[in-house]
């Protein structure tokens, strides 16, 4: 929607596939969500040229002006979305969205470890490595969360998925390996930057 700068989350046809009870299509968006619009938002910033300006220019401002809505203690994922914006963006925007990150994120991020079987907010996905925005605030967590994923990687060198599908049982076993893929990606890149890696 050009005019109000925000996107659908999933368009209709994912009903048409196999697929996650939380990305079923209900209808069209009737108000600006960070997820995904802060997320596409920081896509424009990565390659301005691939958009036209006026269109960057409102989609950042929307982004800005939902920001200054939400709480500190945001949702997870709004909070995910506005950190890959906040990489992106220039200095006047990113000092913006990190101010606010860092009040709110140590209400967000997860601390106990027996939280991390389920899903929550990780401290590596909110900091994933030393020079992340939110790294300083919350290095306590993260070096909890590193120990964390270091005693409990398969046997097979991967991470699991720590949540599942409550629909398409079947299409979940290939979605699985994909999401075991990316989360031991994403944890080895992590323990590497942190210095942990190899263990």
């Amino acid at each position: 929607d050009q005019e109000h700068g925000w996107w659908e989350p999933v368009p209709p046809s994912v009903n048409e596939a196999p697929h996650a009870s939380w990305w079923h299509y209900q209808g069209p968006a009737t108000a600006f969500t960070a997820n995904p619009a802060a997320e596409i938002c920081a896509c424009f910033q990565a390659y301005p040229e691939t958009v036209p300006s006026s269109l960057l220019d409102v989609v950042t401002t929307q982004s800005l002006r939902h920001l200054t809505g939400l709480p500190d203690t945001m949702e997870m994922h709004d909070m995910l979305c506005y950190l890959h914006l906040a990489d992106e963006a220039n200095k006047v925007v990113q000092d913006t969205i990190v101010g606010k990150l860092q009040r709110g994120v140590r209400e967000v991020v997860d601390f106990d470890t027996e939280m991390y079987s389920g899903y929550c907010a990780k401290p590596i996905w909110l900091a994933s490595s030393p020079e992340s925005h939110l790294a300083d605030v919350i290095m306590d967590g993260v070096e909890t969360n590193l120990e964390y994923e270091i005693c409990n990687q398969s046997a097979d060198g991967s991470w699991e998925p720590f949540w599942t599908w409550d629909t398409f049982p079947e299409d979940w076993k290939q979605a699985r390996m994909e999401w075991q893929g990316h989360l031991t990606v994403k944890t080895l890149k992590a323990l590497k930057d942190y210095g942990r890696w190899p263990i």
